[in-house]
């Protein structure tokens, strides 16, 4: 997805299909902290990894009482990636 709103949509459209959700804090239209919780209120159970330049304290403090399930701090290697995607998947 190129902006939060699009995200949103493919989520609809795809929910049954998605167990994790990649994306980022900062996105045109919607940003990530709506986004989460628009993705919450559809399935509660979609695991959410959020990905900003950001550091782990400055982008989990932009959320309330709904967190996303993990955090990747950009610039990232494959290896962090992975082993994020890992992490949250084995709460699944």
């Amino acid at each position: 997805a190129t902006n939060g709103a699009e995200c949103l949509g493919l989520f609809q459209k795809n929910v049954e299909d998605i167990d994790i959700v990649l994306m980022n804090l900062i996105m045109p239209k919607i940003d990530g902290v709506e986004a989460l919780d628009r993705i919450r209120s559809i399935d509660p159970g979609t695991k959410i990894i959020i990905m900003s330049g950001f550091n782990r304290e400055q982008t989990l403090g932009r959320f309330d009482e709904k967190k996303p399930d993990g955090f990747i701090q950009k610039p990232y290697s494959v290896i962090d990636l992975r082993q994020e995607l890992a992490r949250v998947a084995q709460t699944i």
